[in-house]
């Protein structure tokens, strides 16, 4: 857990070390007492020296400086204003019609219900319109598809496809239906959840602590024949369209995944042709489908602020197959560790390069580093297939892409093996460090 906001600082430009806030459910409203709290629409003046003091009760929630416990809140540090009645939950959704508003320029986060969670953190994004423009864009049309997929996934580790051969309306018909989900009332939501690993989460990432400004559901995907994981709300007949949906929309990405890895096979002159291909359509390989959707935070965005909805982290599996709507928040990393806005593209697909496809290129394909910011004024939803091997295939590189004397970097392991360690790791951790030779 940072406490001094230290994470945040490098992310925010150099931005002033201003101490870090926490919100949680006071040990009053806990024991259920209502405890003291200000009147409904008080403005509470931070910068007045008496006005926020550390442990002070507001309405049932806590709030004192992390730094010090005994310290008052700092003079640079926004106001707060809270009104209504206090939610367990702060998210954006109570911020938006209840509890509180967030209203700061400093270094700030937010732990949810449980104070086992680390904060989620906020970081200053680019300014607006900073789109990466060397982002690779390939044709899959084009006879030379396959050497630009191969250069692609050299180079950066992440590009575009356009004509993919997915219709657009298998991709319409589930975005509607996913945006039907996350409407309905938490607690119908709530019942297909908690994701353990399969399900619907809010804002809790993983078993590890990690959390952020999104929800979702997660699928497990069998590939022979395609299932996916059922949930209680798809008995539902308002979800009725769901699981059509949902199965005309994997077939048409796997598909898609397919003739990717066939055409880099082709490109790195690599035989069999399905050596790539095989690890994903194999009747024991490894999906996962996830859909996501992060809300907008308007309050944020005046503040030149974005809360993180998903945190920086590789992809272990083979490759992923993301798609979105029409809404910025996605960055990668680039080489020299600088974090560049995608531009959205609602009509094509972006291929992220997993660690596995790394490991079977000995290094030659680099798996890139990405994350999801909260866009201020719109909503996010969006849509990722995960294609990892069979749990018992043997990952290492293959021995027709070492040169003559080229030593591996990595050991070798299976992908059962490589799963567990992944998430038995933060997010952010180099994954693939405990496996380097």
């Amino acid at each position: 857990m940072v406490r001094n906001g230290s994470r945040n600082e490098a992310a925010l430009e150099g931005a002033s070390a201003y101490p870090s806030t926490r919100i949680g459910r006071s040990n009053s409203q806990r024991a259920g007492s209502s405890g003291t709290g200000t009147n409904h629409g008080e403005r509470i003046d931070c910068s007045s020296p008496g006005s926020l003091r550390a442990g002070s009760y507001h309405h049932g929630f806590s709030i004192r400086c992390l730094c010090s416990l005994s310290a008052i809140f700092s003079m640079e540090m926004a106001a707060w204003k809270l009104h209504s009645t206090p939610c367990l939950d702060v998210t954006y959704h109570t911020m938006q019609h209840h509890p509180l508003f967030f209203l700061c320029s400093l270094t700030a986060m937010v732990v949810l219900a449980s104070p086992a969670l680390d904060e989620i953190p906020l970081v200053r994004p680019q300014k607006h319109g900073a789109f990466f423009s060397a982002i690779p864009v390939v044709d899959l049309s084009m006879p030379f598809s396959a050497e630009a997929l191969v250069k692609a996934c050299e180079d950066v580790g992440f590009f575009k496809v356009i004509n993919h051969n997915v219709p657009m309306d298998v991709v319409q018909r589930l975005e509607a239906e996913a945006v039907k989900f996350f409407e309905m009332p938490q607690v119908f939501k709530e019942a297909s959840g908690p994701a353990d690993p399969f399900g619907y989460g809010n804002k809790r990432i993983g078993p590890n602590g990690d959390v952020g400004l999104v929800e979702y559901l997660l699928f497990g995907i069998t590939s022979k024949p395609l299932s996916y994981t059922s949930m209680s709300f798809l008995e539902e007949p308002s979800a009725c369209l769901f699981g059509p949906a949902l199965s005309e929309y994997l077939l048409a990405v796997k598909k898609l995944a397919s003739d990717v890895l066939e055409l880099i096979a082709e490109g790195l002159k690599i035989e069999p042709g399905d050596v790539l291909n095989r690890l994903v359509t194999d009747e024991q390989s490894d999906g996962l489908f996830r859909l996501n959707h992060y809300p907008r935070c308007p309050l944020l965005e005046r503040l030149n602020r974005s809360w993180t909805g998903f945190g920086e982290h590789t992809d272990p599996q083979i490759i992923s197959v993301l798609r979105s709507n029409n809404t910025t928040g996605l960055q990668i990393s680039l080489k020299n560790g600088s974090w560049v806005s995608v531009p959205p593209d609602q009509e094509s697909f972006f291929i992220v390069v997993g660690d596995c496809l790394q490991v079977l290129t000995n290094g030659r394909f680099k798996s890139v580093r990405h994350r999801v910011l909260a866009n201020g004024s719109k909503s996010r939803v969006s849509m990722i297939y995960f294609f990892g091997p069979p749990p018992a295939e043997k990952i290492a590189p293959l021995s027709q892409l070492m040169g003559e004397g080229e030593q591996s970097k990595y050991k070798e392991f299976t992908w059962g093996e490589y799963k567990k360690a992944a998430y038995k790791s933060r997010l952010g951790d180099n994954r693939l460090g405990q496996f380097e030779k």
